[in-house]
C-alpha cells in the first residue's frame, strides 16, 4: 500500500506557503498568463493555459481566496515544489471569515488526478484527502505553548486573523478583520508616487522593501508609517473588546508581523515566523491523517 504524503499549502494574496514532512518554502502569489512553454521558472502549463508564478505578473486583488480566478495553477505548482510523491492528501488554510466557503476546495480537489507540466516537465499528482482549516487558531499548535490562555494575531496581506485560544488549548473564539500588508502599501505606493512622479503598483512596493530601497527607507525614518499601521492593527483587535492584559500569551504571527517586530520589543506581543500557521496545520494533520 502506498503511503500519501501530507502537504500544507497557504494560497497566501502576497505569498504562496507550503509545507510537507521534509520540504518547506513559499513564492510570491504573483501570476501572469504567458505563451512561453519552455523552462522559465515557475512556469506552470495546465488546462491548456500557462502562467508564470511568482515572477512579474501582478497580484489577484479578489478579497475571498476561494474566489480567486487563477489559484489552481498557485496550488499545482506547490504540489510539485512540496513532495516528490504522487499521492498527497492536501490541507488548505483560509481565513476564519472564509472557511464557509471551503467546500469548493474540497470538491475541485478531492479524489483528483492533476496532469500538468511545470518548467516544461511533465507532472501527475493525485490529490487524495482534502482538509481546509483556519488560519491563525492553527498556529497555535506550532507555538509551543505550555500554560496560560493565549491570543493569536495573524496578519496577512489582506487579512488580519484573531484566535482566542484557552488554558487547555481550545480555541474558542475566531475572527478575521479586513486589514492587512496590502493597506500598508498602499500607503506606501501613494507617496511614492506623489514624490517621484512615477506610477508604482503595490507589486513594486514589495519589491523596493525587500530590496531596502533609499527612498522607502526616508519614508520610514520620516513618517513612521509602520507605526501608524501598526496602531490601525491593534485597533481592530481592541474594536473587537480584546483587552491585551487578559492574556498569559499573545503572539503575532504571519508576514505582517515580520515587518513589524521591531516596533514590538517593548509590548507583550511576541512574534513568530511567517510559516507558522503551516508548522501548526502540519501539527494537526499528522495527527488526523496518521
Amino acid at each position: 500500500m502506498v503511503c500519501s504524503a501530507n502537504l500544507i499549502v497557504d494560497l497566501g494574496n502576497g505569498t504562496v506557503k507550503f509545507k510537507s514532512r521534509d520540504k518547506k518554502g513559499k513564492f510570491k502569489s504573483t501570476i501572469e498568463r504567458t505563451d512561453e512553454l519552455n523552462e522559465i521558472k515557475n512556469t506552470v502549463v495546465y488546462d491548456n493555459k500557462a502562467y508564470v508564478l511568482g515572477y512579474g505578473g501582478n497580484y489577484d486583488r479578489e478579497y475571498n481566496k476561494v474566489k480567486k480566478e487563477n489559484w489552481i495553477y498557485q496550488l499545482l505548482l506547490a504540489l510539485n515544489l512540496g513532495t516528490t510523491s504522487h499521492d498527497i492528501n492536501v490541507c488548505l488554510l483560509l481565513p476564519t471569515s472564509q472557511t464557509a466557503f471551503k467546500e469548493e476546495y474540497v470538491s475541485k480537489l478531492k479524489n483528483k488526478m492533476f496532469k500538468y507540466k511545470v518548467e516544461n516537465k511533465s507532472v501527475v499528482k493525485n490529490v487524495k484527502k482534502v482538509l481546509v482549516l483556519s488560519e491563525g487558531a492553527v498556529g497555535y499548535k506550532a507555538l509551543g505553548i505550555k500554560q496560560g490562555n493565549t491570543l493569536i494575531l495573524d496578519l496577512g496581506s489582506r487579512t488580519l486573523n484573531i484566535a482566542i485560544v484557552d488554558s487547555n488549548g481550545n480555541v474558542i473564539k475566531k475572527i478575521t478583520e479586513a486589514i492587512g500588508v496590502f493597506d500598508y502599501y498602499s500607503v506606501i505606493k501613494e507617496k511614492f508616487n506623489f514624490i517621484t512622479g512615477e506610477n508604482y503598483t503595490e507589486e513594486d512596493i514589495d519589491d523596493l522593501i525587500t530590496n531596502s530601497n533609499k527612498l522607502y527607507i526616508d519614508l520610514q525614518g520620516k513618517d513612521e508609517l509602520r507605526k501608524e499601521f501598526l496602531y490601525q492593527v491593534l485597533g481592530k483587535v481592541k474594536g473587537n473588546g480584546i483587552k491585551l492584559g487578559m492574556f498569559t500569551n499573545i503572539w503575532g504571527i504571519g508576514g505582517g508581523f515580520n515587518m513589524l517586530k521591531d516596533l514590538l520589543k517593548n509590548t507583550p506581543i511576541k512574534t513568530a515566523d511567517e510559516y507558522t500557521n503551516v508548522e501548526g496545520a502540519y501539527n494537526i494533520v499528522k495527527e488526523i491523517w496518521k
